[in-house]
């Protein structure tokens, strides 16, 4: 029973964009058309408080997808050193020996990259997640 409400959510969220820029450009029609003597410029004034609180909004966001990048970057950047260390110190024993602990290290080596992989993969897949949340709060204002 659980899906039939989520699917009725989504929708609502994908329609309620639509329906705030008609309900905009409904209000900015009706001011300008049945307000006398001022109503084009009270329309066109809401127009651009509209337009500026919009690319406030935008660099607000885009500060926010600055600041979760950098936040993603660095730990990402860490496991990489870890396993480029593992990997060489794996390589310097070889040498010695071929021992249980090579083949540790070489392991070892390997499974953080993959971690590595699995770390960019989500730091990505949030940062679009971000994006498609912001493009999506314009959908109002763009169709209005």
């Amino acid at each position: 029973m659980d899906w039939p409400c989520s699917s009725v959510s989504r929708q609502y969220r994908g329609l309620k964009g639509i329906v705030d820029g008609v309900v905009l450009r409904t209000m900015k029609l009706g001011v300008s058309t049945f307000v006398p003597v001022v109503g084009k410029a009270i329309s066109d004034a809401a127009e651009t408080v509209l337009s500026a609180s919009l690319l406030v909004k935008n660099a607000v966001g885009v500060a926010g997808l600055v600041v979760i990048t950098l936040i993603a970057v660095f730990p990402a950047l860490k496991i990489l050193a870890v396993a480029t260390m593992y990997g060489g110190s794996a390589a310097f024993m070889q040498p010695l020996g071929e021992t249980p602990i090579v083949a540790c290290l070489g392991s070892l080596g390997k499974t953080m990259v993959l971690v590595f992989a699995c770390v960019a993969g989500v730091a990505l897949m949030f940062f679009f997640a971000i994006c498609i949340l912001l493009a999506s709060a314009n959908l109002a204002v763009m169709t209005a």
